[in-house]
């Protein structure tokens, strides 16, 4: 297996020899989602490039892996996984398996896939951060923590992920996430409805799942969306590469969050080109149409291609 991401993914660690390399996920396989693969990638590759890796998790379950996965480990086990490990790498931070730290000192990293919510917990977590060296897999993540972190974009398999010449291209927009309110498909909505008042119709496909999902189709009703947006489920990789490949090149590829502008106090549409960087690129009605103006989005002459104020 290849494993590509955006930069030079970890190399404080890859670099060095053979390592005992422990790797916290809270949530692991059986359950899917983008942390959940991401570890998976990153302990497959640790292996392949030699090194000893160990998964924990609180994710129940069983699975044929070429690591270790230690599952809900109690306090002696979880101690006695970190006394054995050289680097210990959270992905995501974790108060309940980052504590045998203040007993046994061993290099810790953490990636930010997500924001620190807010609660009781949010202080020690933030706290914490300065034990680690931190990577944030976005510019806006980074924004958002209280101490410097290298930005590394999240890795994916290219042996699946990859152009498949000779595919039929007949969509424009998609959005791969699960349907959780932080994760922007709400907002994607409301920019298409922007959009269709505007006379353009660009076929928008949805793929993930989670508790936002009903939400969401009926808003698309609401809204009048009905015949552009297709919510597709949850897919494999093979599944999701194939889908992928029936969009446009060259088109806004995926949503990746929308983020409440601390300053303006409004929402902000986050889209990627390409699955590579992420920039914001509307903060208004007015912005969103001025971005599509010139664009056209092949609806088969449903939509208008006039310039927009």
């Amino acid at each position: 297996m290849s494993l590509s991401g955006h930069g030079c993914a970890y190399d404080s660690i890859l670099l060095l020899a053979a390592l005992k390399i422990l790797l916290g996920s809270h949530f692991f396989f059986p359950s899917t989602g983008g942390i959940e693969t991401a570890t998976d990638l990153l302990a497959r590759e640790f292996v392949a490039l030699g090194h000893d890796v160990r998964v924990i998790t609180q994710s129940a379950g069983d699975g044929d892996f070429p690591f270790e996965v230690i599952r809900r480990p109690g306090l002696g086990q979880l101690l006695r996984q970190v006394k054995w490990c050289e680097v210990f790498l959270q992905n995501n931070i974790s108060l309940q398996t980052l504590w045998p730290l203040f007993i046994v000192r061993r290099p810790f990293f953490i990636t930010h896939q997500t924001w620190i919510s807010p609660g009781w917990t949010r202080p020690f977590k933030r706290a914490a951060l300065r034990l680690a060296t931190n990577f944030s897999i976005s510019h806006a993540m980074a924004a958002r923590l209280p101490r410097p972190s290298i930005q590394v974009g999240n890795p994916y398999d290219d042996h699946i992920f990859r152009e498949v010449n000779g595919s039929q291209r007949t969509r424009d927009l998609i959005f791969v996430g699960r349907l959780v309110s932080d994760k922007g498909a709400n907002v994607l909505l409301d920019a298409l409805a922007v959009l269709r008042q505007s006379g353009l119709a660009p076929s928008t496909s949805v793929v993930g799942e989670g508790p936002e999902r009903e939400s969401l189709e009926h808003k698309t009703k609401e809204l009048g969306l009905g015949e552009s947006v297709a919510f597709m489920g949850s897919r494999n990789s093979k599944e999701l590469c194939d889908i992928l490949n029936q969009h446009r090149p060259g088109r806004a590829f995926a949503v990746a969050r929308a983020i409440r502008d601390c300053g303006s106090g409004r929402d902000c549409l986050w889209m990627r080109r390409g699955g590579i960087g992420g920039r914001r690129l509307a903060r208004s009605h007015r912005s969103v149409r001025r971005h599509f103006s010139q664009w056209q989005c092949g609806c088969a002459g449903r939509c208008s291609s006039a310039a927009f104020d």
